[in-house]
Order: C-alpha cells, then structure tokens, then sequence
C-alpha cells in the first residue's frame, strides 16, 4: 500500500515535495522493523533530500530525517555513516534549543557512543561529560531517565577500555540512585 500510495504521490506531486515524505516514512518504518537496514536507509536517505529541498538544511523539522536515516546506518554497524547526521543534529539543536535542554543532552550522548564505536575516545569521552551535565541536571521523563542510564553505562564502557576502572565505578555509584 506504501509503494501504491508512493506511485500515486509521485504522479500528483514534484519530485521534492514534502508531501511524499509521508509514504516514503512508512516504507521506512516497515524495512527497519523487519531488520531491512539498507532499504531503510534508502527510502530514509530519499525523505532527508526531499526535506532538506523544502525546508533548508538547518531546519529543526530536519531532526527526524536525520535520526531515521542514522539509525538506519547504525543498525549496519555503518558509524562512520552515522556520525555526520548526528553532528549535524546536534548543531540544530544548538541553533534552536537551551543548553540545558534534553534533546540536547539525549543527542550529545548518541554522538559520544558513535565516536566511541569508532575508537575516537577523546571526543567520545567530552560528549559524555557534556550530556551528563545537561541529563544529570534536569527533571526527567522516562525517555531521558533511559537516556541518561545509556549514556552513563556507555561512558563507563569507554573509561573501562581507557583502564580507568576506578573512574567508571565511581561514575556508576554517582548515577545509581537516579
């Protein structure tokens, strides 16, 4: 029915009308969940490009597009992929959230485990520090309590591999009780 209704937007709309994201989402969202990662990624990259020709490149409305296509990227184990769409989330947020809010946070810390995957433990270990100060410091919802245990248990990974045991032990005691 997605292809059908995909076929049948190409025919009303032009090729980068927003209008045939929403077919092309949920050809996405079918391939992911059946663990197609390379045609998720294909029917995401497609919504991205369509997105970024009607709204810019820096539009906060882009999130979305991005992450779909990241995560798609991320599920091949393609982190090199991944990691330039969520720079370029991450930027968005700068440019259109508080530095304390928790999207902010949320997003520092995917961007910290995908440098990690890449054994790029510096930067990694910053944005560790950096969304655990943002999700450390606010009122959290059960996505962001989610988030902030990810990140902690992630960055406690990364000090481990660093052989800074004691730091990681000491990292997860501090996190504990939330």
């Amino acid at each position: 029915l997605y292809l059908r209704a995909l076929r049948l937007s190409e025919e009303m709309y032009e090729n980068d009308d927003p209008n045939l994201c929403l077919p092309l989402l949920g050809l996405h969202q079918i391939a992911y969940e059946r663990g197609h990662y390379a045609i998720a990624a294909d029917y995401a990259k497609q919504k991205l490009e369509i997105a970024e020709a009607a709204f810019g490149e820096s539009d906060q409305r882009l999130v979305d597009y991005l992450d779909d296509l990241g995560d798609s990227y991320e599920q091949q184990n393609l982190f090199d992929k991944a990691i330039p769409l969520c720079e370029r989330i991450v930027e968005i947020y700068r440019m259109s959230l508080e530095d304390s809010d928790p999207a902010l946070g949320c997003a520092l810390g995917r961007l910290a485990f995908l440098y990690h995957s890449v054994g790029q433990c510096r930067n990694a270990e910053q944005l560790y520090e950096r969304s655990l100060k943002i999700l450390g410091g606010v009122d959290r919802r059960a996505e962001e309590q989610i988030e902030l245990a990810a990140a902690v248990s992630n960055y406690a990974e990364l000090l481990r591999t660093m052989n800074r045991s004691e730091e990681a032990t000491a990292l997860s005691k501090k996190y504990e009780q939330d």
